[in-house]
């Protein structure tokens, strides 16, 4: 794998030539809007509502562009008079990584910001450029906090905070369960392997590398500081979703590895948002350390976005060099197609199941979907002190177990195995036909809508016929028996 140049550029492109020509028709597919390739533009997505950050784009050069034109196309676009977009309705801060030329190997991107007449020029490069995505906003794959049971009233019910069903015990009951292929928790956890030789890169909030869970015999921590997306950042975790992730994949008392080494990359911002860009970025930035050294790794990208061909293309890409991706299918309800990453098909995808082996009521479902864990009301380490714990849900916390099993497994190697090895194990190991309400029983039937900033209110809302599409109805009453949990120990 080879690495082109990095540059960076923030550009505000003039269009100086008009062609009259037959435009291909876009159209909408979940909330993002297509525009098609024809013979003098490349394919644009662009967001139909407010999951794009506005006037930021991510440029995919096309396969057999040799590295000295791609450079060439960089080096044209920095000679073009050019001007920071200001007034972005954004609310995160001016990006960095904005014009950053990332050369994969087979799939070379650049991040360029530029307004509506820049576009069109960027879509005239059909020479260079192979397709055109608008960034998007990035999320933690955390569920709400409040928590609607899985009935199908037939009218709508509000349901508030004071009458939401209280959380189970805090026990290890994901820990529990993922060791045996029965629902019947016997109190023990059991496996083999450790993760002592595996490196598992977390792409989240930060980690709170000071807590107990974290900690060496002699008062070192095994979370080493990676990545981050912007460089006035620190490594702190604020918003402690990435802590309570690193505690389930590796905590000492409440993680599945219990020796693997926690690399903290930190992407999202401290209420938890962030961008796809950053994302790729920081995933480029680690390939360098990954591939140099050949040493077993794991990425776990436990977050959720409009569907981003961009980001699944670079998934893709990583999962091709041997790097072993584990995602959270999202926490729609709703199909994971919509969804990035939890729609690549290259990473391992997982769902979410509760206690009782039910679907969890917010996991996201479909093809894309490769194994289900737990991921609700799940035990683990938090911000505050090195001795806070917390209850978390979603498929996040799904994905981190699964993400130990696989550190676990990888440990008890004397190789690198391939993604689709680390993939098959699982899936091997796994117990088919194990949870209930599928989506042909419950999950196109009704939908949870939380209202508010911190999702003080829920509403349940019988709606199958608005919330399913017709191919989506068709699809899953002929897979019910696939969609099911898959212990993973």
């Amino acid at each position: 794998m080879t690495f082109g140049t990095v540059a960076r550029i923030s550009i505000l492109l003039p269009l100086y030539i008009l062609i009259d020509t037959v435009i291909a028709e876009p159209y909408v597919e979940g909330d993002r809007r297509i525009f098609p390739a024809d013979a003098t533009n490349v394919e644009l997505h662009t967001y139909t509502g407010d999951s794009g950050v506005p006037d930021t784009y991510i440029v995919k050069l096309k396969q057999e562009v040799d590295p000295q034109t791609a450079s060439t196309f960089v080096d044209n676009l920095k000679s073009e008079p050019y001007s920071v977009t200001n007034g972005r309705s954004s609310a995160f801060e001016n990006d960095p990584s904005v014009g950053v030329m990332m050369d994969f190997g087979d799939t070379k991107m650049v991040v360029v910001e530029t307004q509506e007449e820049g576009l069109r020029l960027l879509r005239r490069r059909v020479d260079v450029v192979e397709a055109i995505y608008q960034d998007s906003i990035v999320t933690t794959a955390q569920a709400p906090v409040c928590h609607v049971p899985c009935e199908c009233p037939a009218a709508e019910e509000p349901v508030d905070n004071n009458v939401c069903p209280p959380k189970t015990a805090a026990t290890d009951w994901g820990l529990d369960r993922i060791d045996q292929t029965n629902g019947q928790l016997d109190g023990k956890f059991n496996v083999m392997g450790t993760g002592s030789d595996v490196n598992v890169y977390i792409f989240d909030s930060g980690i709170y590398a000071e807590h107990q869970e974290f900690s060496n015999s002699d008062g070192s921590t095994r979370v080493s500081e990676g990545f981050k997306a912007l460089d006035s950042w620190n490594f702190t975790d604020i918003y402690g979703h990435g802590t309570h992730v690193a505690g389930i994949i590796g905590g000492k008392t409440v993680g599945v590895a219990k020796n693997v080494n926690l690399i903290n990359v930190k992407i999202l911002n401290d209420a938890g948002s962030g961008q796809v860009s950053w994302a790729i970025w920081a995933m480029y930035e680690a390939a360098f350390p990954i591939l140099a050294t050949g040493q077993k790794s794991i990425m776990v990208l436990a977050l959720q976005s409009s569907r981003n061909d961009a980001f699944n293309d670079v998934i893709q890409t990583f999962t091709n060099y041997g790097v072993t991706i584990i995602t959270g299918s999202g926490n729609n309800n709703g199909l994971s197609f919509y969804q990035s990453p939890g729609s690549s098909e290259a990473a391992i995808t997982v769902g979410a199941s509760a206690t009782g082996d039910t679907k969890a009521i917010y996991s996201n479902y479909g093809p894309e979907v490769d194994i289900w864990a737990p991921g609700t009301d799940i035990l683990s380490s938090t911000t505050g002190s090195p001795d806070a714990y917390d209850q978390g849900s979603g498929t996040s916390v799904a994905a981190a177990f699964v993400a130990g099993a696989a550190a676990a497994y990888m440990s008890s190697l004397d190789y690198r195995p391939a993604p689709a090895e680390v993939a098959a194990y699982l899936i091997q190991q796994a117990a088919d036909n194990v949870v209930t309400d599928s989506p042909t029983q419950h999950n196109c039937r009704w939908e949870a809508t939380c209202y508010g900033a911190h999702f003080w209110s829920c509403r349940i809302k019988w709606d199958f016929f608005s919330k399913c599409p017709q191919h989506a109805r068709r699809r899953y009453g002929l897979r019910l028996t696939v969609q099911t949990l898959r212990p993973i120990l």
